[in-house]
This record gives structure tokens, sequence and C-alpha cells, in this order.
């Protein structure tokens, strides 16, 4: 079982996925903020990680800060040459990624069994 040192997050493991949900709606105070994005960064590096499933279930809406955590992940996955998926993106969410047109870069699907299974297809 894996611990996360950011009380934002709720991270398990489903083989070499690994799944992150957002524990509370953000916005959060900017040193929580910095916490998560150093978590998620730690997420990314480690070699056991193969793929990730981002759950954002959780989020009413996406603020600068999220969407940042977002990119700064994505970013570090990309390097890897590890897989991102975000996942269970209510309408409001969707509308702001597909407005700063992330969609065309990221893999989205409606649940996170979907994002599971589209990853063991790999």
């Amino acid at each position: 079982m894996y611990y996360p040192a950011c009380r934002h997050l709720d991270v398990s493991q489903q083989d070499d996925i690994t799944i992150i949900e957002f524990t509370s709606a953000l916005p959060v105070d900017p040193h929580h903020l910095a916490d998560i994005k150093d978590e998620l960064a730690r997420l990314a590096v480690d070699e056991d990680r193969k793929a990730f499933v981002v759950d954002l279930s959780n989020q009413t809406y996406i603020d600068t800060g999220l969407l940042e955590c977002l990119v700064k992940l994505w970013k570090k996955v990309r390097e890897q040459r590890k897989r991102f998926i975000l996942c269970s993106l209510n309408q409001v969410c969707r509308e702001v990624i597909e407005t700063a047109c992330f969609h065309k870069i990221w893999e989205i699907v409606s649940g996170r069994e979907e994002a599971l299974r589209a990853l063991r297809r790999q």
C-alpha cells in the first residue's frame, strides 16, 4: 500500500498502473499545491509505475492550480515514456480541458474501469 505524503491525493496501484484520485476538490492554498506537485513528480519517476490513471471524479471544476498539476504530471510521465489517462470528468471539467485544447494530447475516458482496460490492452 502506498501512503502519499500529500493528504489531497489518494494513490492506489493495480499491477503496474497507478491510480491517482484527488481526495478533495481543489483549489487549495499555494503551499498544499506545491506539495501536490512534488508528490505527483515523485510518482511519475518511480520505475515500478508504468502508467497513470488520473481520476477527477471529486472535482467539480478545474482551476489553474489543478491544470498546472495535471500538466506537470503529464510532462513527467511523458519524459519517462509512460502512459497517462484522465477519467471521470464532469461536463464542466471536460469543457475546461477542451477549451485549453488538452483533449488533443491527453487520452480521456469516461470512467476508471475504461481507463484500466485501455492501459491493459497496450
